[in-house]
């Protein structure tokens, strides 16, 4: 199977701190792919890089052929993406939060919206200031496989979370992020990033 992600020697550094360094690694279409890693390894910073959030200092990613700093517009369009932390306006109901980042995609099928959130049963006339915390991750749920219906549809999910420390191999408790492939199967192998 071709790659959907492709990540060639990626460096982001901020001044002389280091967010990732050297990172490479493919992601085969189908495959899940997980990072895991301690606060402070890299993951966030590797993920807004591919997301073309952040500009990479050197090094570069592909997600479907397209750079993902270059392309970045084109990239979004292929990618759901589901912070740890869903924040957003508190005041805006879910249904203006829906519509607004659906508008930033370049829009969606408002059909299929309605049956993420039916689905879901979520309630998109509440402001998200009243949702619990379930109900904000319904919200972000819905935002990250709502362009699924288009013609382009996603064909990367990402989500993002945290996991403590505790929770990795003893292992992975230094300072580099983790990386790890599965099939729908079986974890197929597991490296650290050196």
């Amino acid at each position: 199977m071709a790659s959907i992600i492709s990540v060639d020697k990626l460096t982001k550094r901020y001044g002389a701190s280091r967010g990732v360094d050297n990172v490479s690694f493919e992601v085969v279409e189908g495959e899940v792919f997980g990072f895991l890693g301690p606060n402070g390894a890299g993951k966030t910073t590797t993920i807004r890089t591919l997301l073309g959030l952040l500009r990479p200092t050197s090094g570069g990613a592909t997600i479907a052929g397209l750079d993902c700093w270059a392309q970045s517009t084109a990239v979004k369009r292929l990618v759901g993406y589901l912070p740890g932390e869903f924040t957003l306006d508190p005041a805006l109901t879910g249904a203006h939060i829906l519509a607004y980042l659906g508008y930033l995609r370049g829009g969606v099928d408002l059909g299929y919206v309605t049956k993420l959130v039916e689905r879901l049963e979520l309630d998109p006339s509440k402001r998200f200031r009243d949702y619990s915390r379930g109900n904000k991750q319904k919200v972000g749920l819905v935002q990250a496989f709502m362009h699924r219906a288009r013609p382009s549809s996603p064909r990367t999910i990402w989500r993002r979370s945290s996991i403590p420390a505790t929770a990795l191999a003893s292992s992975a408790r230094d300072s580099s992020p983790t990386w790890m492939r599965c099939t729908p199967a079986r974890i197929s192998s597991t490296t650290r990033w050196s």
